[in-house]
């Protein structure tokens, strides 16, 4: 299932996927097979301490993703993280994605506001949050833009989707860079309703 579906991702330019957001696999068999699917599709991934470096003309952006746990016990030694990416890797950027916060719940949580803060603080230039499968709104902090959680743009977990859980977005950001060096970036959010009936997602 998963390699004929990937080639369908990828068909539409998908080049790297937040593991973690795509799915949460319990076996390690089944993990593996995720993995082998989406690296013979093309497609990159980020797994807790597994960084994946995106280039693109000369410029790379290390992406970082991570469960609530897993980044909790890490969020101390995330400047040493970034810092490797930038000095070792030679990143320019670098993308941080925690899976975190209250299923459904419309409001974000302390915890997940102190957890985007550490992200910037330590040196991330994006921080993108998902698990509530709701929209919890964007932040900018530190001329740095955070999205709390995304929604569910294609999700077919629900049985029974409920009204007010159907709104999602795209959220499109566009960093600049001169001569190699980050320089900003500009957060374009594009809001959409999922389709579907509302008994079955």
């Amino acid at each position: 299932m998963w390699p004929e579906l990937f080639a369908i991702v990828y068909r539409f330019s998908v080049l790297v996927g937040d593991l973690l957001q795509s799915v949460i696999v319990h076996e390690d068999a089944d993990q593996r097979s995720f993995e082998a699917a989406l690296t013979q599709a093309g497609i990159g991934y980020a797994y807790n301490d597994e960084p994946y470096i995106f280039e693109k003309n000369g410029v790379r952006i290390g992406m970082l993703s991570y469960l609530a746990d897993a980044y909790s016990e890490r969020m101390k030694r995330m400047p040493e993280i970034i810092r490797a990416l930038r000095e070792e890797e030679g990143c320019a950027a670098v993308v941080v994605c925690v899976h975190a916060g209250t299923e459904y719940k419309l409001r974000r949580s302390s915890g997940q506001r102190g957890f985007a803060h550490a992200a910037i603080n330590a040196g991330a230039d994006l921080y993108i949050g998902h698990h509530p499968h709701v929209l919890q709104g964007v932040e900018v902090y530190k001329n740095r833009n955070i999205v709390y959680s995304l929604g569910n743009f294609i999700f077919g977990g629900n049985r029974r989707i409920l009204r007010e859980h159907r709104h999602t977005m795209i959220a499109r950001v566009e960093m600049e860079f001169a001569d190699g060096v980050y320089a900003g970036q500009q957060m374009t959010l594009y809001p959409a309703i999922a389709t579907g009936t509302l008994d079955r997602n």
